[in-house]
């Protein structure tokens, strides 16, 4: 029986929603604690729309309010083999330390339907790795990055526009990887402005909650200059004295355009199909105190930079299996990698993908998955890992969740074969103001033609959102 009485039922609303709060999206955190099951959570983070796709135009159609978003994550690894040891960190104030642009993080504001505007920036720390891009050995890093995005509602379609300033500092130096490297000490420093617009519009323009949707995108980006990277090194040739070097690395032309297309059948079935490509030259000028070399084939010519990426994702639920809903997702990807500089490998890199997931879930309850990924790449390389985990509701406010990876990658040219395992455990707590996710990682790399060359990895990771 509803109250009579107006201001009792306003009451009886207001505790219901405390004690019953609707379910809130999650983060990052929540999905790498089930052990990455992307294509089964119903997630902000994991779901398929233009603002994850990178459209700064999406940011108006998110379902959300006024928020704070921070995040934090702390990894170590230890590597020992044969030829030594070596240890990494990495400290990171991103949802994921991988991405170059993070989405979600800092300030969201909504002020009327017509607008919204979100302010982003984050930290990002790693020490000890290997430098892959010169004769260096061990490689630190630290990048700083701010991003500003805005979107707007016009009578036609919706407007973003996206403004990221990142700051990249390196320093080199003798490590364990290899120890007859020729660079004693030395130390890179990149800044960059990237803009970025982007276009989006809904069909149809007005629609129900339960009606079908279909909403098309496009985007394009550039640097504002030419961001040069400058690098100075001290390197030891076989006969002393030690050789200053400087390069300087300049990008240019810099530019980057997509497309994307999502149909949504509400509570039903979703997909998204997206395109992008970007393109750039590189050019590079070397100054030392002696005639030296930092490269395999010389001073690298200008060359151009080029890649493309291909990606369609789907969601499926099947709902009426007893108190339980069957959950499917997956998608194929196809990435290419055309860059045409003197030292690169010949003919382009060229990558597939497929993602296959299945579940049950009882929303507020339990969710329970597996998942398969396999990426085979044209120059042999094969990647299969599969995913088993999930997430128990054990109150109205607080998750617990559990993941289990195994992960084997071969390759054909290499002749090697490693194996991956990753325990992952999380928990969250979940109010109408926000939200706490934590998660812990505990990983092995082994190489199975040499179990003495193993990788052992801990990582942990919080995010939290206020709702304001």
């Amino acid at each position: 029986m509803k109250p009579s009485n107006p201001f009792f039922a306003l009451l009886s609303a207001f505790f219901s929603f405390l004690l019953f709060p609707p379910v809130l999206s999650a983060s990052q955190t929540r999905v790498a604690a089930t052990g990455g099951l992307g294509t089964l959570l119903e997630d902000e983070t994991a779901d398929l729309n233009l603002y994850l796709d990178g459209n700064p135009a999406g940011l108006l159609y998110l379902n959300t309010k006024d928020r704070l978003d921070l995040s934090g994550e702390w990894s170590s690894s230890d590597q020992e083999g044969p030829w030594g040891s070596e240890r990494t960190t990495v400290l990171s104030s991103f949802p994921n330390a991988l991405e170059t642009i993070p989405s979600y993080g800092g300030v969201m504001v909504f002020p009327d339907p017509h607008w919204a505007f979100q302010a982003s920036g984050g930290v990002l720390s790693r020490q000890g790795f290997s430098a892959p891009d010169l004769l260096a050995d061990d490689q630190d890093l630290t990048r700083y990055l701010g991003i500003l995005r805005g979107s707007y509602a016009a009578p036609f379609a919706c407007l973003g526009m996206e403004l990221a300033g990142i700051q990249t500092d390196k320093s080199y130096a003798l490590g364990s990887y290899d120890p007859d490297d020729q660079v004693l000490a030395g130390s890179s420093a990149q800044g960059s402005t990237r803009l970025k617009l982007g276009v989006a519009a809904t069909f149809p323009d007005r629609y129900t909650a339960d009606q079908t949707r279909f909403r098309v995108g496009v985007l394009w980006g550039t640097s504002l200059g030419d961001p040069a990277e400058t690098r100075t090194f001290r390197i030891e040739p076989l006969s002393p004295p030690a050789i200053g070097v400087t390069q300087v690395w300049a990008t240019r032309g810099s530019v980057e355009w997509g497309g994307e297309a999502t149909m949504e059948v509400p509570g039903i079935l979703k997909m998204m199909l997206d395109v992008h490509e970007e393109d750039a030259s590189m050019e590079m000028t070397q100054t030392s105190t002696a005639p030296v070399t930092l490269t395999t084939s010389g001073p690298a010519p200008p060359f151009r930079t080029g890649n493309l990426g291909v990606d369609w994702n789907f969601k499926w639920t099947v709902a009426g299996l007893e108190t339980e809903d069957l959950k499917l997702g997956g998608g194929l990807s196809y990435f290419r990698d055309s860059t045409t500089d003197a030292n690169s490998a010949p003919g382009p890199y060229e990558e597939f993908a497929t993602r296959l997931g299945v579940g049950l879930d009882s929303p507020r309850d339990h969710l329970v998955g597996v998942q398969w990924t396999g990426i085979r790449t044209l120059s042999g390389l094969d990647r299969s890992q599969i995913a088993f985990g999930g997430e128990k509701w054990i109150s109205s406010t607080w998750a617990l969740r559990l993941g289990l990876t195994g992960e084997i990658d071969h390759s054909d040219g290499a002749s090697y074969e490693t194996l991956d395992t990753v325990l992952d455990m999380g928990a969250g707590l979940q109010e109408v103001f926000g939200r706490v996710d934590l998660r812990l990682r505990l990983g092995q790399t082994v190489n199975m033609s040499d179990s003495s060359d193993t990788i052992g990895l801990m990582e942990g990771q919080v995010s939290g959102t206020l709702f304001i």
